[in-house]
């Protein structure tokens, strides 16, 4: 609930233990981050980055996690239940956002140093979280 610009994603980042991965602030305003990543290179492909958990900030200012089954019963999403218990015991519940055709169940959260809501959602064998900002009227 500390993000609430570019910076601060980046210190959540790199407290945590991620890696930059793809960096384009310069031109598209995104960037992401990996963690613990395994790169291979490719000569026709050229480099592929793997990871259980990224990190992604784009330049309309949402942001979103993302963490991959782990097939595991004890850390099936790693640390991504912790998260979601933390988010509905202290925030509020809003609605239900689609966001690039997955339904997210979304929460205020009045403690948070950002203006919009936060959702999360499990599709696909990848659980997400992603923060819409309130000034984001049309979605991807």
């Amino acid at each position: 609930m500390s993000i609430n610009d570019l910076d601060s994603f980046k210190k959540v980042m790199i407290e945590n233990s991620y890696e930059i991965a793809y960096d384009d602030t310069m031109t598209t305003g995104d960037i992401i981050y990996a963690y613990n990543p395994t790169r291979k290179f490719s000569e026709v492909f050229g480099e592929k980055i793997d990871s259980a958990k990224w990190g992604s900030y784009s330049k309309d200012d949402s942001w979103l996690f993302q963490f991959s089954d782990q097939k595991t019963l004890i850390d099936k999403f790693s640390n991504y239940d912790v998260i979601i218990k933390n988010i509905k015991s202290e925030c509020k519940y809003v609605n239900i956002k689609k966001y690039k055709d997955i339904e997210f169940v979304t929460y205020n959260c009045q403690e948070s140093k950002f203006d919009g809501t936060i959702g999360f959602a499990v599709d696909g064998g990848t659980a997400f979280i992603v923060y819409f900002p309130s000034e984001m009227q049309v979605l991807r």
